[in-house]
């Protein structure tokens, strides 16, 4: 719940300083429990955007309910929460006559390393947060939060918000060849890369797939967590890039 804790925070830091931004705060809150109707290894699930997973690790669950949030987020405002993913066909309508519909055109591509251009009614950033993979602390350790995105302009003025909050933030890359690692035979892609080899990329690149091409997207991972205390920061739970993450919406949408 550690990423649920921090977007909460973040929320309530743009309420209390009224930030002139149109809020939209997604928590995919589930229970995790044993049950008849727990997912099993080798299950296949199907997200809210028609993409399966196969279930290689039960351990890798957060990125699975944080994806179908990612597609709610990238959704026009006011889209219900509760709509039924585009594979499956509206009430009473004959899968047929769903499958028929023609797909629609793809867009043009975007010149050679410039993020395509995202649909006109996106959101402007979609900022997500998890205590996601132990991948990323055995990188950066317990102190370092690290995030990902396609756009090189939301990272600089995120690391200079990091900067000027002295709230350190690492970028690390979404690294094409990785994605590789999360082909399966009977999916769309698997849950989790096997080996444990880059698993904190790889685990920014499962949820790539669920943010539509062109939107910015910021994916923070962390540990949230201060195992020994020390000055201003004391032993417990601890928001980490959050200022970071605030500045950078701060002076984005709020001129400040």
């Amino acid at each position: 719940m550690g990423g649920a804790a921090q977007t909460l925070a973040l929320a309530h830091m743009i309420m209390a300083t009224a930030l002139p931004v149109r809020l939209r705060l997604l928590i995919p809150a589930v229970e995790n429990a044993i049950a008849g109707n727990a997912f099993r290894t080798s299950d296949v699930l199907t997200a809210r955007n028609g993409l399966t997973s196969e279930i290689v690790s039960t351990d890798a669950e957060g990125r699975l309910i944080l994806a179908d949030a990612l597609v709610a987020a990238c959704e026009p405002a006011g889209t219900p929460i509760d709509v039924p993913h585009p594979a499956a066909p509206a009430d009473g309508a004959p899968a047929a006559a769903a499958a028929a519909a023609p797909p629609p055109p793809p867009p043009p591509l975007p010149p050679v390393g410039q993020p395509p251009a995202p649909p006109a009614d996106a959101p402007a950033l979609i900022v997500d947060c998890a205590t996601l993979t132990g991948a990323q602390r055995v990188a950066m350790g317990p102190s370092i939060p690290s995030y990902w995105t396609h756009h090189d302009a939301v990272a600089a003025r995120l690391d200079a918000a990091a900067a000027a909050a002295d709230d350190l933030v690492w970028r690390l890359p979404l690294h094409e060849p990785y994605r590789g690692m999360l082909r399966s035979t009977v999916a769309d892609c698997v849950n989790c890369s096997a080996g444990g080899l880059g698993g904190a990329i790889t685990a920014a690149l499962y949820l790539d797939q669920f943010v539509v091409a062109g939107i910015p997207w910021v994916h923070v991972d962390f540990m949230g967590w201060t195992a020994a205390a020390s000055a201003g920061r004391p032993e417990g739970g601890e928001p980490m890039g959050l200022r970071a993450l605030y500045g950078l919406i701060a002076e984005r949408f709020g001129g400040r």
